[in-house]
Parts: structure tokens; C-alpha cells; sequence
């Protein structure tokens, strides 16, 4: 502070104390406020977590209040100790957008309040973006033994951002029934194939997008994933026929219904996980390409009218034969039929 008198010049240096009525000195600062969740979502609770820091020399009673867009949307009382740091909470109902918001401190004295101290900020409100995701995988119903096998997975990501899909992996599994010689004697194999995927697509907001799953031809490369060396043990599998040692053997392989579930994860677009290991189902059925089932089907049918009418002729020949026995004309009958025979 400077002063004259008389031509003489003072210069004096110090500090102005404003006191209270009750001779109390200080002030109350915000030390930093926390926002939780940190990436809200409409609709949620989203609360402000305010420490505020005293330096008075008495305990002081106090008021914060929240404004969101300039909108007082928040305020709590509260007494705060001397010299201390105390911890408040304040709330706002999330609305999707981006918003700034101030937190305001005062002081109360008499009944009036003081402004204090303010700290400021921004926070960001998404839509549920797990809510926007729909995602379906389509495979085919029904493919045969060497035939091509490929899904697609259908992704629609109708929120305001990209996000990023990852696929793992994709399993098959079935109950596989095995018939032994013994037409008598059944066991059920629980069979189970992995293929592993490392696929990574994007997919833009408000946009869908066909990723497509393809596992090659249904070989024996194929059934090797199961563990399996032939492709045909991929399907369930019957006797027909007599069962006779002397007699061979037809197998025929039947259609087989196997379960589908694909794995993977989604992300948002700052890397955060929205889903993990999320699985899909859905199924198909594997069969013996060509339609061998119905050629096995219409052979047996021609070897059992093979069967029955040899058989009549036989039991015909052996009833003639007997009758006419002790006559010219039943050996002369049956001379005709085994030359007809052969």
C-alpha cells in the first residue's frame, strides 16, 4: 500500500484478513469431482462424488449444487469440520448426448449463502449400445458328405458408433447311433468337433453386415476336427440285410442332426468389451451325398423280391417234384426247372 503526507511517500506490504462475525477465517474448495459410471448410459443413475476441502478454523455449514446444462438438476447441505476434506454425493438422471456440468460449493452464514468455490466439466451419455446389437448366425440346413459347409453370421448395429466383432470358434455336436454285427446290440457315440476362428470385422453404426464362416467341404479333413478319420462316421449308421455270417453286410447311413454353437466377442469402438464368449446357436443335418439312402433303400426292396421269388419257385418245385415222383412226368418237370433254373 502506498501513502502521502507532506511531500513523504510510505510503502507498505501485507495481507487483508476478512473475518466473520465470529472471527472466522477461511475458505472451502472443491478438490475434485468423480463421475460413476464412467461411461453412463441412458437412463442411468449417474452420481457425482464431490470432496471438498475446508481450511476455516471452525466447522462451517454448507450447500453444493449440481447444474447440467446450466440446469440446476442437484443440490445437498451438509456442515463440514475445520480444516478437513469431507466427501458428498450428488445425482442426475442420464439423457443420451453429450453435456457439460458445473458443480457449485457455498458457504451458509447467517442464513445467506456465500459463493465459494466451482469446478466444471463434461460428461458423455451413449445409448445401451449391448441393447443395438442384434446378431444371428445361419448355416444350412441339411448338407451331404462332400458338400461345401458355410454360415454367415448377421450382425445390425443400430447405435452411433462402430463396433468391432471377433470371432473364436465354431463346435459341432451330435449323438451318432452304431449298429455291431449284432443287430441286437446299439451304442450311441457323443461326437464333438472345434474349429478354431481368429475373423475380426468392424461393423459402422446404424448399418449391418453378413460375415461370412466358411469350413471347406465335408471330408475326411473335416471329420478329422472330430477326431474321426472318415467322414462317413460322421453320420449314424443301421444294418440291413439278414443278419448271417455268410450273408454281406449293407450298411446304410442315415441322416444325422448336429447342433451348431459360435462363439466370439464384441467390442466398442475404444476396446471395451460389450460381450465375451457370447454363443449363438442353431443346427443342420449331415447325410450321404447323392442320396445313397434311397439307392440302398430301392436295392434292398429288389433283393427281397429276388429273395421271394426264388424262394416260391423253390418251395413250387419241391411240392411238384414230390407229387409226381414215382412218374415220367414229375422227372420230366423237374429236368424243365432246373434247366429253366439254371
Amino acid at each position: 500500500m502506498r501513502t502521502e503526507f507532506n511531500g513523504y511517500e510510505k510503502h507498505d506490504e501485507g495481507s487483508i484478513i476478512v473475518e466473520d462475525d465470529n472471527g472466522n477465517t477461511g475458505s472451502l474448495k472443491i478438490s475434485s469431482v468423480s463421475i460413476s459410471p464412467q461411461k453412463p448410459e441412458d437412463g442411468d443413475s449417474v452420481s457425482f462424488t464431490v470432496k471438498v476441502k475446508s481450511t476455516h478454523l471452525t466447522s462451517q455449514n454448507m450447500e453444493l449444487e449440481l447444474y447440467v446444462d446450466g440446469n440446476l438438476v442437484d443440490g445437498t447441505q451438509g456442515v463440514i469440520n475445520a480444516n478437513s476434506e469431507e466427501t458428498f454425493n450428488l445425482h442426475w438422471l442420464a439423457l443420451t448426448g453429450e453435456h457439460s456440468y458445473t458443480v457449485k460449493a457455498y458457504s451458509i452464514v447467517g442464513g445467506e449463502k456465500f459463493m465459494e468455490d466451482e469446478k466444471s466439466g463434461r460428461v458423455k451419455v451413449v445409448k445401451d449400445l449391448i441393447a443395438n446389437i442384434s446378431m444371428e448366425i445361419e448355416c444350412p440346413s441339411r448338407v451331404g458328405l462332400g458338400g461345401s459347409f458355410e454360415c454367415l453370421l448377421q450382425v445390425e448395429n443400430d447405435n452411433s458408433e462402430t463396433i468391432g466383432v471377433q470371432l473364436n470358434n465354431i463346435t459341432f455336436r451330435s449323438e451318432v447311433k452304431r449298429e455291431e454285427d449284432d443287430i441286437n446290440y446299439v451304442r450311441f457315440q457323443r461326437i464333438e468337433g472345434v474349429f478354431y476362428l481368429s475373423a475380426f470385422k468392424e461393423v459402422p453404426p446404424h448399418s449391418s453386415r453378413s460375415v461370412p464362416i466358411n469350413l471347406g467341404r465335408v471330408d475326411n479333413d473335416f471329420a478329422s476336427h472330430f477326431g474321426l478319420s472318415d467322414n462317413h462316421l460322421l453320420l449314424s449308421s443301421t444294418i440291413q440285410g439278414d443278419v448271417n455270417p455268410n450273408v454281406l453286410h449293407q450298411i446304410a447311413y442315415w441322416d444325422t442332426e448336429y447342433s451348431i454353437t459360435l462363439r466370439l466377442d464384441v467390442f466398442d469402438e475404444n476396446g471395451s468389451v460389450l460381450f465375451k464368449d457370447k454363443a449363438l446357436t442353431t443346427s443342420t443335418t449331415f447325410f450321404y451325398y447323392g442320396s445313397a439312402q434311397a439307392k440302398i433303400d430301392r436295392e434292398m426292396r429288389i433283393q427281397r423280391l429276388e429273395n421271394f421269388g426264388e424262394n416260391t419257385i423253390k418251395v413250387i418245385v419241391v411240392i411238384v417234384t414230390v407229387y409226381y415222383s414215382k412218374g415220367n412226368l414229375g422227372d420230366k418237370l423237374w429236368e424243365f426247372v432246373k434247366g429253366f433254373w439254371g
